[in-house]
């Protein structure tokens, strides 16, 4: 008996130099979930199909793919989530692929499609079924498409899921499950593609075990190893999922496996990190000996990590494409992440648009979401009315950060929140992958920041015109606001870091309004007009403004006002206070300043 008919593995040569320099240049492609009418009819997947043809297909006859200018005359892996198309969609899909100028393995989930369509399907010269026995005519099978172009010759493989999902997809009508899983050898990789419950299947005989047994049989120094895994899930952050991860690159790790994933669902962001971190789960999976955290955020990619593993999923999950480096070494000549060198293009208005790789930006956005609705903090009970408007400002400046949005807001978002929890403190940075653990300050202080911007109709951080410490610039352009939160000092410590520092170096920029709060501890600092209290030198003192002293000479115009007195305003529940000039009137600058 073969290796194949007891590991329940069909084992195919394909041939082909996939790898350039030992790694593989990789497409994830994020797709839009099946319709309930989609999937319950076999239906085509018309958006996903307009993906893939753009993808694939250059827009004139003297452009290039997308594809191609991502991997100019380099072989590639694309890989498409599950049930991301239907029966229907199979020729498209074919002619897509035979008609494109690169080598490709193209690999796609199916369903639910009729067996007998599948038997007549595979009886085609081009294409081959993987299993041992076939599709039964009466039902219906989730399952992917694997088209491998190398050269002039295209060949299609079509293998069936094995086991099915115990929650939604076991209750479809009529539905049954294949036998066998893929192993596909090239000249220098193997690519096993999987349908998301079979990572996760712990049965005797799960394919995650018979892709151990077919490595321990047959491997090859020479070749890298793919497992591939084409997604339809909501619990990103399931244990399962983990444990099913760091089972099978642990019991594979002495073939050094990488485990990519396309996952179509994009799971609500939520406010626990430990749920949220996860993502979509789409991005690329290695066992975590000899892998290290990255030093600095990586654009479009975050880190994260099992017991056994570790991984960089998708930053920002929009449906779209990552194109990426796989990797299969940790040496620091080559990188130390399995997963670089990336690009990701978002799909809107029927077209992919390439983002800007401005992580600061996607993870504010991120934040946004996560919290809202709670960014209206813990340290007061707000009232109806500016919860309405909080939710109203807070709407507009996702618009601008949302990573399909082509504002300037998302070159300066790092800044935002720099200012929010530093300040003063130019010099500091806060990386974006840590901002849930400053939530209890940062939503507070993007909550006060977007209601006085409304309030006093300024502009936050504006293009073109530069700002000295605030985040916002008031509408006749002659007052900063700074929003500070901060938990590393009290209030009186951050007044005293303002007087020692920005007051008492002196200087004629704008007059600048800071609302404050510190992190509890002590009394609070009198509002007002802050003063250095230091003598000027008056042997050489310039003129004296009307109303200033001799001991005020040479000090910036900075105020303070106490978050407390803002926190106040929204939360009183008087009927008769109007919320936007009460703030108003607490944040415009004295005239006669």
């Amino acid at each position: 008996m073969t290796e194949e008919v007891v590991a329940k593995v069909k084992s195919i040569d394909i041939g082909g130099e996939w790898l350039t320099n030992g790694h593989l240049k990789a497409c994830i492609l994020k797709l839009y979930p099946p319709t309930q009418s989609e999937w319950e009819n076999d239906g085509s997947r018309a958006n996903n199909l307009s993906m893939a043809t753009q993808l694939l297909v250059p827009p004139d006859e003297s452009s290039q793919s997308l594809l191609v200018q991502e991997f100019p005359e380099k072989s590639a892996v694309v890989i498409a989530p599950e049930l991301a198309f239907g029966s229907p969609d199979f020729q498209s899909l074919d002619t897509l692929v035979k008609n494109y100028n690169q080598n490709l393995i193209f690999i796609c989930g199916f369903g639910f499609s009729n067996g007998s369509d599948l038997a007549t399907l595979a009886r085609r010269t081009d294409v081959e079924g993987v299993w041992n026995i076939e599709p039964n005519a009466s039902k219906r099978y989730n399952g992917g498409w694997v088209w491998v172009k190398n050269g002039s010759s295209t060949q299609c493989y079509i293998f069936l899921k094995n086991y099915l999902e115990q929650n939604t997809e076991i209750t479809v009508e009529n539905i049954a499950t294949g036998d066998y899983i893929l192993r596909l050898n090239g000249n220098d990789i193997v690519i096993f593609p999987l349908v998301c419950a079979d990572l996760i299947s712990k049965e005797d005989g799960s394919p995650s075990s018979r892709i151990e047994q077919s490595l321990n049989r047959n491997s090859n120094n020479n070749q890298r190893v793919l497992v591939t895994g084409s997604l339809l899930n909501k619990k990103s952050e399931s244990d399962h999922w983990k444990t099913a991860i760091g089972d099978l690159l642990d019991s594979s790790k002495a073939s050094n496996v990488r485990l990519l994933l396309s996952n179509c669902i994009n799971p609500v962001p939520v406010k626990d990190e430990e749920i949220d971190k996860w993502r979509c789960l789409s991005g690329a999976f290695q066992h975590r000996e000899g892998c290290k955290p990255p030093v600095k955020p990586l654009p479009y990619i975050r880190y994260v990590n099992g017991e056994k593993f570790s991984g960089l999923v998708l930053r920002n999950s929009e449906v779209g494409a990552l194109f990426g480096k796989l990797q299969w070494t940790n040496n620091s000549s080559e990188g130390k992440q399995a997963f670089s060198e990336c690009a990701q293009h978002v799909w809107s208005g029927d077209k992919f648009h390439s983002c800007d790789a401005i992580c600061a930006a996607d993870e504010l956005y991120r934040f946004v979401i996560r919290n809202k609705g709670n960014l209206l903090h813990s340290k007061i009970t707000s009232n109806e009315a500016t919860r309405t408007l909080a939710d109203s400002e807070l709407d507009k400046l996702l618009t601008e950060l949302s990573p399909t949005s082509n504002s300037p807001l998302r070159a300066v978002a790092g800044k935002i929140f720099q200012k929010c929890l530093k300040g003063v403190k130019q010099d500091a940075q806060f990386c974006p992958d840590q901002l849930y653990s400053r939530s209890e300050n940062l939503d507070c202080a993007i909550t006060t920041l977007s209601l006085i911007q409304h309030a006093i109709e300024a502009e936050l951080m504006p293009e073109g015109k530069e700002l000295g410490y605030g985040q916002l610039l008031s509408n006749n352009e002659e007052q900063e606001i700074l929003i500070w939160d901060s938990s590393e000092h009290t209030a009186n410590q951050l007044y005293s870091l303002v007087k020692e520092g920005i007051v008492k170096d002196g200087g004629s920029a704008r007059p600048l309004m800071i609302v404050g709060r510190g992190n509890g501890g002590g009394s609070f600092p009198d509002e007002g007009r802050i003063h250095s209290n230091r003598l000027a030198d008056i042997s050489d003192a310039p003129p004296l403004n009307v109303g200033k002293d001799i001991c005020e000479a040479n000090d910036r115009v900075v105020f303070w006002k106490n978050q407390g007195k803002v926190d106040d305003i929204l939360a009183s529940a008087d009927p008769r206070q109007d919320l936007v000039a009460s703030l108003r009137e607490e944040i415009i600058v004295p005239e006669d300043s």
